[in-house]
């Protein structure tokens, strides 16, 4: 159980630090994301990328709090 534990933690903790990056790169950073994801000039006259950043924002929250719930009763 211990070890099972220890890799849940692990792998929570890496999900949370991947979509912070995410969404750092797409709400800030969205020709970064354009140049390194799709090796492509910045072209988004709709703001999707942005709105796509949003919602990692929002997922990476949710992530954090669960988290948060498993280390208080895994």
């Amino acid at each position: 159980m211990i070890g099972s534990t220890r890799t849940i933690n692990l792998l929570l903790l890496f999900l949370i630090a991947l979509d912070a990056v995410l969404s750092i790169l797409a709400l800030a950073f969205p020709q970064v994301w354009f140049r390194l994801i799709h090796d492509e000039p910045y072209i988004d006259p709709q703001g999707l990328l942005r709105r796509s950043g949003a919602v990692w924002a929002a997922f990476t929250l949710l992530q954090a709090m669960a988290y948060a719930k498993w280390r208080q009763r895994p």
